[in-house]
């Protein structure tokens, strides 16, 4: 039996993240390449609709995520397994299901879920449960949500006519028109508050991680906030039209009613956080840095048989994840 020193250990374990790093950036580029439509069509849609704005923090907020729990590369090694094989093939199922139907959402969805795959097929699956947190922020690089509009709108409906009517002001309420004595309000797909729920649901988990040690509260504590934010875009129309009403349309918010909902959703997450952080875990206690000491050269990571079944699972993941353009490409003409 060979012991291996710790430091030695360690000097290992980066040498095989590493390879394993640069592995699946030349997977990622390459599924990239291969689905470069549906990859470019969500970064015009992240640019282009104020909504879906909030995508470009997703990335640097999971690498955060996975910066903070750095020490699990010390002392672990990365399991490629062909399993995550599997789930990109499914995801890539997914795609050809959405590009058939022609649903922009599905083949977003499904790109973000063909990198998991990936992912997973390079570290394997006790490492990508590790950090399941940073990978399902993959999922938010999707610009989804337009199917939730007429819920959402409802909701935003209902919400704001109760309010009225505990306020005691006169209305007339029919699919998402409200009219009252000085004029009449559409709760429009732009006042749902799809924008809000997306922007939350980016940060939340992020403050959640950090606030707490226990899972129920992280779940708890997420659960409440995404059901707060749309009863607070509620009030929110219902302040617009209530404002409108009892000052005679002398004042009238309602062409800068985003603007207003950004300042009022601002107020109500920091309140929100801060009464959640009084429930918060004490921090843990840091986990004993292991330093990165002892060299290995080229030739010692080639000759790992590490580098063998990375490369041939992470290249048949990508090939798999290549069926379903290939096949749609085919069954197209």
């Amino acid at each position: 039996m060979t012991i291996i020193e710790p430091h030695l250990k360690s000097s290992i374990a980066r040498s095989r993240w590493l390879l394993t790093g640069g592995f699946l950036l030349a997977a990622f580029a390459f599924v990239a390449l291969a689905y470069f439509e549906t990859v470019m069509s969500a970064v015009h849609i992240w640019l282009t609709r104020d909504t879906y704005n909030y995508a470009f923090a997703v990335l640097p907020i999971a690498a955060f995520l996975v910066w903070r729990n750095r020490e699990f590369f010390r002392v672990n090694s990365p399991s490629p397994t062909l399993y995550g094989a599997l789930v990109a093939l499914a995801f890539s199922g997914l795609w050809f299901v959405g590009a058939k139907q022609q649903v922009l959402e599905l083949q977003h969805l499904a790109v973000s879920g063909i990198f998991i795959g990936l992912v997973v097929s390079a570290i394997g699956w006790s490492s990508a449960a590790h950090f399941w947190l940073p990978l399902g922020y993959l999922f938010l690089l999707a610009p989804v949500g337009t199917p939730l509009l007429p819920f959402l709108q409802e909701i935003t409906t209902a919400i704001a006519t109760a309010f009225l009517g505990l306020g005691q002001i006169p209305f007339y309420a029919e699919g998402f028109d409200i009219e009252v004595a000085t004029g009449k309000y559409v709760v429009a797909p732009g006042c749902a508050g799809l924008n809000f729920i997306l922007a939350l649901a980016t940060v939340a988990p992020l403050y959640c991680e950090i606030m707490y040690s226990r899972f129920y509260k992280k779940l708890i504590v997420f659960g409440l906030m995404m059901v707060i934010v749309p009863i607070a875009n509620g009030l929110r129309v219902f302040g617009i039209i209530a404002i409108g009403e009892y000052s005679n349309r002398t004042i009238d918010i309602a062409a800068d009613h985003l603007v207003y909902g950004w300042i009022l959703f601002s107020i109500v997450v920091l309140l929100m956080f801060w009464f959640a952080s009084r429930f918060s875990d004490p921090p843990r206690d840091p986990t004993p840095s292991m330093p990165w000491l002892g060299t290995i050269s080229v030739s010692d990571i080639m000759a790992d048989k590490l580098s063998v079944r990375l490369g041939i699972i992470l290249s048949g993941a990508a090939v798999l994840s290549l069926l379903a353009p290939i096949w749609y490409g085919l069954t197209a003409n």
